[in-house]
C-alpha cells in the first residue's frame, strides 16, 4: 500500500525511534514500527493480519485502528482523492483501497 501521514510531525514522530519511546513508551514504540512494515508491505489494509483490526467511524469518517499494545491505537483513513468510487451502502470496500493515510496514535478508549 501506499502510506501517508497526515502531518510532517506525526511523520517525523513515527520515524523518530527515541521521541517515539519517550512518548509512547518502548512496547508501543516497536509494535507501531511493525505496524508500519505491515502496511507498507500490504496490497490492502485487509491483508494486515495483526493489531486486532477494527473499523469505526470518527466525525462521520470511516477509519480503521490498529492497536499497537493495551495502551495505544493507531487510526488510518482512506487516502483515494475518488473516495466515492469505494463507497458501498455500509460502508468502504477496504479490500480496494491501496492508500491510506495515518492520522493519529490515541490512547485507547
Amino acid at each position: 500500500m501506499i502510506v501517508a501521514f497526515k502531518d510532517r510531525n506525526l511523520r517525523d514522530l513515527c520515524e523518530d525511534e527515541g521521541k517515539c519511546i519517550l512518548i509512547y513508551g518502548e512496547e508501543a514504540t516497536i509494535q507501531l514500527q511493525n505496524r508500519l512494515l505491515d502496511l507498507f508491505a500490504a496490497e490492502s489494509i485487509l491483508d494486515v493480519l495483526v493489531g486486532n483490526l477494527k473499523e469505526i467511524r470518527l466525525n462521520d469518517l470511516i477509519c480503521f485502528q490498529l492497536e499497537l499494545n493495551e495502551n495505544y491505537v493507531l487510526e488510518l483513513v482512506p487516502n483515494h482523492t475518488d473516495l466515492e468510487d469505494f463507497n458501498l451502502e455500509n460502508g468502504i470496500d477496504w479490500s480496494a483501497i491501496t492508500r491510506i493515510k495515518i492520522t493519529s496514535i490515541n490512547k485507547k478508549i
